[in-house]
């Protein structure tokens, strides 16, 4: 091999090790099955955490309760840049229940701390026969608002320097912390059920 074609090839490989990291999933987040990501023009953001619990036999009623005693919801806006067009308050399914012939959906949005974090989501809560789904999308972190002006979330990058995985723990938490008021609730009824009878 000639001295340029070395020179050629050293050179492509100190580009390839400078290359932005930003589109690299963190291995973690990548292997979890329940982050799910998107592509921006950043890089590979954080679009959606997922977590299946076992089921809860709750009312409505019982189902809110949790969601307002466990969570803190609030309306946010996450600043998606081209990711996604800004979501505006009133395309948030804030606060609402649906209720089919299978499943009971409860959505909301909120912020939590986490670590030191300040993440922002939206969940969807769906209890089914089987399980209880926790879907966790339109994920931002506290950006620098200016004096005066509402706090801004922008997107969670799902590279490894973004630390991803501490996201997806702190939603765990809130997840397990609602569950378990959702379990608590269910063992109540049921209680009160079997003394009743």
């Amino acid at each position: 091999m000639s001295k340029r074609t070395w020179m050629g090839a050293a050179t492509l490989l100190l580009l390839a090790g400078c290359g932005p990291s930003h589109y690299v999933i963190d291995n973690e987040a990548s292997s979890s099955g329940e982050v799910h990501t998107v592509q921006g023009s950043d890089g590979v953001m954080m679009g959606a955490v997922a977590f299946n619990r076992p089921a809860t036999d709750v009312n409505d009623a019982q189902r809110q309760r949790c969601l307002q005693s466990t969570l803190e919801p609030q309306p946010v806006q996450v600043e998606r840049g081209e990711l996604m067009t800004p979501v505006q308050k009133s395309d948030l399914s804030f606060n609402t229940t649906v209720t089919d012939d299978r499943s009971e959906r409860s959505a909301l949005t909120g912020a939590t701390s986490w670590q030191g974090r300040d993440i922002a989501y939206r969940l969807e809560l769906q209890t089914l026969a089987e399980g209880n789904y926790y879907y966790f999308d339109q994920l931002g972190e506290r950006g620098v608002a200016a004096e005066g002006q509402a706090p801004r979330f922008e997107p969670i990058g799902a590279w490894s320097e973004a630390a991803p995985m501490q996201v997806h723990q702190g939603l765990e938490a809130l997840t397990e912390r609602l569950q378990s008021c959702l379990a608590g609730a269910a063992a109540g009824s049921a209680a009160a059920s079997s003394a009743g009878s």
